[in-house]
């Protein structure tokens, strides 16, 4: 199931009146229910995993559930860390090029591209880099938690925030020019989805359940549908999220809500094409015909792109807390809650390779309160691969919780 910590109140005075009358009980957590142990594949996996290139680029661990996956471009790999700390790398050589530290504390990932790097931070703040020097070009003041990268293609930025508001920022300079708001429910996943740009359009799923289709230079919604709609007589009941990857295609968009569907919509108007009862926070991926989907019930599944039908599921990764899923050539690679990758053939769904990438055992106990709301690990030694992989040009790289950043080869 989904922690219970990734599920936070929007409104802490609403929480506090709600504790008068809660239960409220403190216990220690019991890994027996959701810890399971890494499986164990045969000696001899049938392809060939190469670690290329790892290096440290500083820890996310002391704020939970935040993803800061690395940004890479034709030549140069972007990382941050969640106090600040912006590198540039090499691809060819390895060599780090600048270094730059910003006061903030990043929450919102990194986006790399048209001359630029952009990051979030947990105090609404856009900062905009030269991504030939790391000198700092421009700020932006926006009004709530940065908690999914911003985005841009050389004209727009598009910068979704965690009060349900997308707002559209002039790319060279960083001024407001669009705002498009959505309710946020009283109980919302931490966390929000990448907003998906393609030529003039900006894709985005929000806390409510809905998906929106914006027109980029001007934020007005073309056509926006809902998911799921929430259901059940509590409000955790009724979360149904849209936190994870949308999957944007020539012809439809794939999303998947929180304790309600995946879905694909006609890309023209929303208009549902086929949809699924799932319950999935991390997002989807597509490759070989096909929509991956890792669900809260631990399952991985691969519907038909067309149809929806079910084309295979993998139950052996169950109980690990997986990763957003990403491609890499013919197979599909998650991470999970001690820093281990597995790769996973997309034709059938057989678990094919596994790679360690952290050091170290982050089955600490954490401690439980107010009914599940959970208290931040005692302990730092968090090797989660938590936030998706990064694939280009054929090559993975993948940062875990702890601040190691590896790239990762596959030898056919």
């Amino acid at each position: 199931m989904l922690p219970l910590s990734k599920i936070t109140l929007l409104f802490f005075s609403a929480f506090l009146a709600a504790c008068a009358a809660m239960d409220i009980e403190i216990k220690d957590y019991d890994t027996s229910e959701t810890y399971v142990s890494a499986p164990h594949l045969s000696a001899e996996e049938p392809i060939k995993i190469k670690r290329i290139w790892s290096t440290s680029v500083g820890s996310a661990n002391d704020q939970e559930f935040i993803k800061l996956l690395p940004a890479v471009t034709e030549n140069e790999i972007y990382s941050v860390s969640a106090q600040g700390d912006i590198k540039a790398w090499s691809k060819l050589k390895y060599k780090k090029l600048w270094h730059k530290k910003v006061t903030d504390n990043v929450t919102g990932g990194i986006f790399a591209g048209y001359g630029l790097v952009l990051v979030g931070s947990s105090g609404g703040t856009v900062i905009a880099l030269s991504s030939e020097s790391g000198e700092e070009l421009w700020r932006q003041e926006l009004s709530a938690e940065i908690l999914a990268p911003p985005q841009g293609n050389g004209r727009f930025v598009v910068v979704q925030l965690a009060n349900g508001s997308l707002h559209g920022l002039d790319f060279k300079t960083g001024e407001k020019k669009w705002l498009y708001q959505t309710p946020v429910p009283a109980l919302t996943l931490r966390g929000t989805s990448i907003p998906q740009i393609e030529k003039q359009l900006v894709f985005a799923g929000f806390a409510n359940g809905r998906v929106v289709a914006l027109d980029i230079i001007t934020g007005i919604a073309l056509w926006e549908t809902s998911i799921y709609l929430p259901e059940g007589g509590t409000e955790l009941e009724q979360v149904v999220d849209v936190d994870g990857d949308i999957v944007v295609d020539a012809n439809s968009v794939y999303a998947a809500s929180y304790q309600g569907r995946v879905v694909s919509l006609f890309k023209q108007n929303g208009r549902p094409l086929w949809k699924n009862n799932a319950s999935n926070y991390l997002g989807l991926e597509k490759g070989l015909g096909q929509i991956y989907s890792i669900e809260e019930d631990g399952m991985v599944r691969a519907y038909h792109s067309d149809t929806g039908d079910l084309v295979w599921e993998q139950s052996l990764l169950q109980g690990r807390q997986l990763s957003a899923p990403a491609i890499q050539l013919n197979y599909l690679v998650v991470g999970d809650l001690e820093g281990y990758l597995y790769w996973i053939r997309q034709s059938d769904g057989e678990v094919v390779g596994k790679k360690l990438l952290g050091r170290g055992s982050i089955s600490s106990p954490h401690r439980w309160n107010f009914k599940g709301l959970r208290n931040k690990t005692e302990h730092k030694t968090d090797f989660r691969v938590f936030s998706k992989p990064v694939v280009k040009d054929g090559i993975l790289y993948v940062q875990n919780q702890y601040g190691a950043l590896v790239a990762y080869q596959i030898i056919e």
